[in-house]
């Protein structure tokens, strides 16, 4: 598949994987549940405000990751960037699900989630503006947006499964699901040619760009 055919196959992916990754904006439908959970197990009651610690925590730190990422995806590429960030993901959803103190609700959810969701984006967004450098707002747009949605999408599927089958659960289907749509994402994800342009991959395969010719050159040229 020619790379201008396949970015746009490239850039489809990071909007799914990215879909999962903003899943941390869905917080406030756990928060609740996880409250009443923590409550029975350690017999005070413990409010879904005293639990924003661990939300805070995970948007507080994950520019950090994001940070760390743009170095990592540079020298590793996306692909391995995006499965740890994936593994990232489902390991703390996983151990959030099953966390019976704040404490290990912030390391779980505030730590080890954030900087999978951090790694993971950073990965997606970089690499789509690299494959376009013709439209690298239109590419980080959509990467972005994709984002941004899994907010609207995750709260009623997250609502359906604590109904279904109690927080612990639910916690741990979506991070199973997420995990490995994110990671099997990463695995068909690939690295930007270093020094890609769309200029330089027609002229690979004998295409002039009109931005290359001077005016009696486009006069004589179809």
């Amino acid at each position: 598949m020619e790379i201008l055919t396949k970015r746009w196959y490239l850039l489809a992916i990071a909007c799914v994987i990215n879909l999962c990754t903003g899943s941390i904006y869905a917080w406030s439908v756990f928060a609740g549940p996880k409250a009443a959970q923590l409550s029975q197990l350690l017999g005070h009651v413990v409010t879904a405000g005293d639990l924003s610690l661990a939300f805070s925590l995970a948007n507080g730190l994950a520019p950090i990751p994001m940070v760390l990422g743009g170095f990592i995806n540079d020298r590793a590429g996306p692909r391995v960037q995006i499965v740890l960030g994936g593994l990232l993901v489902a390991i703390g959803l996983w151990w959030a699900g099953t966390s019976e103190s704040l404490l290990t609700l912030c390391i779980s959810y505030g730590l080890i989630f954030c900087t999978g969701v951090g790694l993971t984006y950073s990965a997606t967004v970089n690499n789509s503006i690299k494959f376009f450098p013709d439209h690298p707002g239109l590419a980080g747009g959509l990467a972005t947006a994709a984002y941004g949605f899994c907010s609207v999408g995750v709260p009623p599927v997250a609502h359906l499964l604590i109904d279904a089958f109690g927080i612990t659960e639910a916690f741990q289907i979506l991070g199973v699901a997420f995990g490995i749509v994110i990671v099997v994402g990463g695995l068909l994800s690939q690295k930007c040619p270093k020094g890609f342009t769309v200029a330089t991959e027609n002229a690979a395969k004998g295409k002039v760009s009109g931005r290359q010719l001077n005016w009696t050159q486009m006069v004589r040229t179809t």
